[in-house]
C-alpha cells in the first residue's frame, strides 16, 4: 500500500507542477491537485499511526511534505486543511519512536543510523521552508488537537536530556532564523516558555569551546541578531550574567561586520532593558 501510494503522489505531484507551469492563473489551474495532494498525505500519516511503521516510512513522507509546499507554495491553505496536515501528517512525524530513547543518546548525527540522520535533516530543511516564505511562518504557531504549537515541539528539543547535538544546533540555527522573520513580520507573541528555553539554549552555546562554538561563522550574526530580539521580549533573564558580558562583548570588541554590529546592539539591549 505505502509504494502505490507513492506512487500515486508522484504522479499527482507531476500534474500539480504542470499545472503551475502551464495554466494561465496559476492557482486555479493547481487547486483540484492541491487539494488531492493533501488528502493523500493524510492517508499517508494515518497508515503511519495505524501500521505502526513511523521509522521505515517517516523520511519519505517528510520528503513528500517538503515537496508538496514548495510546488504548491502560490496556493492559499484553508483552516481545515492546515489543521488536517498538521494533525495528522506534521505531527506524528514529529514524534519519538517508542524505543528511540537509547538512540537519541548519542552526541551527534554521525553516529545516528542514516535514516535517522536523513529525517533529522528533513525536519530542518520544512522549518527552513517555512521561514524563507512570509506565508508559511505561521505554521510554527498552529495549535494541534491537544493546544500544542511546533514551537513547544522545539521547546522540548531545546531541553531535552537525550538529543543529537548536531540536530540540536541546526535547530537553534534555523530558530534563530525564524525569531528575526518573526520580529519583522505580523510579530507573533512568542511563548515565556518558549523564550526561556531559547534563552538558555544561547547559554549552553556561550559555555561552548571553539571559535565557532558550535556553528559555523555563517551562523553568527543570525544568532546574534536574534539574542537582541530575545532580551527585549525576555520578562525574566534565564541566562547568566558573567556568560553573557564575558561572550558578547568579546564578539563586540574582536568581531567584524555583522557581528560586531549585532553584538552591541545585543549588549545594549541587556543593558537598558
Amino acid at each position: 500500500m505505502a509504494r502505490k501510494l507513492d506512487m500515486v503522489f508522484d504522479v499527482y505531484l507531476l500534474a500539480a507542477n504542470s499545472a503551475i507551469t502551464c495554466v494561465d492563473g496559476v492557482i486555479g489551474g493547481a487547486k483540484e491537485i492541491f487539494t488531492d495532494l493533501i488528502d493523500i498525505l493524510k492517508y499517508q500519516g494515518r497508515l503511519i499511526v495505524e501500521k505502526n511503521t513511523l521509522k521505515k516510512r517517516r523520511p519519505k513522507v517528510l520528503e513528500q511534505l517538503i515537496q508538496m509546499f514548495k510546488a504548491l507554495q502560490a496556493n492559499d491553505w484553508s483552516e481545515e486543511e492546515e489543521l488536517g496536515i498538521l494533525n495528522e501528517v506534521i505531527w506524528p512525524l514529529l514524534q519519538p519512536e517508542s524505543n528511540e530513547e537509547e538512540t537519541l543518546e548519542k552526541s551527534s548525527t554521525e553516529q545516528l543510523p542514516q535514516q535517522r540522520t536523513c529525517y533529522l535533516a528533513k525536519i530542518i530543511t520544512l522549518f527552513n521552508m517555512w521561514i524563507s516564505l512570509e506565508k508559511f511562518t505561521h505554521w510554527f504557531f498552529l495549535k494541534n488537537s491537544k493546544g500544542e504549537t511546533v514551537l513547544d515541539w522545539v521547546k522540548s528539543v531545546f531541553t531535552g536530556t537525550s538529543v543529537a547535538e548536531e540536530f540540536r544546533r541546526k535547530l537553534f540555527s534555523s530558530v534563530c532564523r525564524f525569531v528575526l522573520v518573526n520580529s519583522e513580520g505580523k510579530k507573533e507573541r512568542l511563548s515565556d516558555e518558549f523564550v526561556n528555553s531559547l534563552l538558555s539554549q544561547f547559554e549552553s552555546w556561550f559555555q561552548q569551546k571553539g571559535k565557532c562554538k558550535g556553528g559555523g561563522f555563517a551562523d553568527l550574526p543570525a544568532r546574534l541578531a536574534a539574542l537582541s530580539v530575545i532580551i527585549g521580549i525576555s520578562r525574566n533573564s534565564e541566562i547568566s550574567e558573567k556568560i553573557f558580558f564575558d561572550n558578547v562583548i568579546a564578539y563586540a570588541a574582536r568581531g567584524q561586520g555583522e557581528v560586531q554590529t549585532n553584538a552591541v546592539v545585543a549588549l545594549n539591549r541587556y543593558l537598558i532593558r
